[in-house]
Parts: C-alpha cells; sequence; structure tokens
C-alpha cells in the first residue's frame, strides 16, 4: 500500500518502510505521467489521417506480421511454427509469447489482434519510461529529475514509434533491463 507523497521532490526518508512507501508513490506517478505520454503519441501515430487506415489495422514491418505468425501458432498449438514448420525463426521470444496471449485476448473479445498487440506495445513502452524515471529519480536524489527522464524517455520518436510498430525488441529490452535495474540494485 502507497501513502507517502513526495511533493516537493526530496529523497525519500530512510526507513525501510517509508522508503518502500516513497518508492511505490513515485512509481505511481510515473508510471501516470509515461502512460499518458505514451498513450497520446500512441493516439497520434494510428489515428493521425495522413497514416490512412493502414496504421490502426497493420503495422509497417514485416517483422511484426511474423511474429505474429509465431504468436498465433503458440496459443493454438503451443510451440513456435511456421508454415507448418517447428522452428526458431523468430528474433524476440518474449515478444513472441506476448503475441501469443494477444492472439488469446483478441479471439476471446472480438477485438483485433494488431489492436491488442500495439496496446500491449504501448503498455510495455509506458513500463519502460516509468523505470527510467524512477530509476532517474533514485540516482539524481530529485523527483524533478525523475519526472524529466520519463519525460524524454517518453517522448524518444524511436520508442514512441516502436511501442505502435509491432516490433517490440527495443521496448522489450528496455523494459527488462531498467526493471532489473532499478529494483534490483537498489
Amino acid at each position: 500500500v502507497c501513502s507517502s507523497d513526495l511533493s516537493d521532490g526530496s529523497m525519500p526518508p530512510q526507513s525501510p518502510m517509508s522508503m518502500r512507501a516513497a518508492r511505490c508513490t513515485v512509481g505511481r506517478r510515473l508510471f501516470a505521467l509515461a502512460l499518458g505520454v505514451h498513450l497520446a503519441l500512441g493516439a497520434w501515430f494510428v489515428l493521425s489521417p495522413s497514416q490512412g487506415d493502414a496504421a490502426w489495422s497493420g503495422f509497417p514491418l514485416d517483422d511484426a506480421w511474423i511474429h505474429l505468425v509465431y504468436g498465433r501458432s503458440v496459443a493454438e498449438r503451443g510451440a513456435p511454427y511456421y508454415n507448418e514448420t517447428l522452428e526458431a525463426g523468430f528474433s524476440s521470444a518474449l515478444w513472441m509469447l506476448v503475441l501469443a496471449v494477444a492472439h488469446l485476448l483478441a479471439s476471446a473479445t472480438g477485438i483485433g489482434v494488431v489492436t491488442v498487440a500495439k496496446g500491449f506495445g504501448v503498455l510495455a513502452a509506458a513500463v519502460t519510461t516509468a523505470s527510467v524515471g524512477q530509476l532517474a529519480w533514485r540516482l539524481g536524489g530529485s523527483l524533478a529529475i525523475g519526472l524529466l527522464a520519463c519525460s524524454l524517455c517518453a517522448a524518444h520518436p524511436v520508442l514512441a514509434f516502436a511501442q505502435v510498430s509491432g516490433i517490440d525488441r527495443k521496448s522489450t529490452r528496455l523494459n527488462s533491463s531498467h526493471t532489473v535495474i532499478s529494483y534490483a540494485v537498489f
């Protein structure tokens, strides 16, 4: 349960319980900021009139479609098949598993799998950005530094595009590495 408020932007108090509460509060703020920015940027990429309908219903790169095929086979058959052949031609095992969940969710809800995959991409990018912000806050000793890092990461054009492009290698790697660093080291 989070109850501490760090409105002055200072480092958290030093007792273990108050540090946990402070991290939770800052983490929530950073995640809310990151999710808001990523939702706005994702919507801009997907709904921009200059992009046409393909931005909503498709992906710009073939790698995303390849991962969708592998994800579908994992969801349906429990293993990575491509053209009826069991193989390992995917470049991101984690993203393939995420897309397997996307296929299951899409079939259960009737939402298109591309839309679900883009939503997962936005969520992964928001977690990455919040982790970067929390790491910067903890290293820099100021909530302002954390918010600045969070904002810069969220507005980075490559991450903003990658979140809705269907290729999650960059966000998966960033998410994994920053989460491990920010929570395991400190």
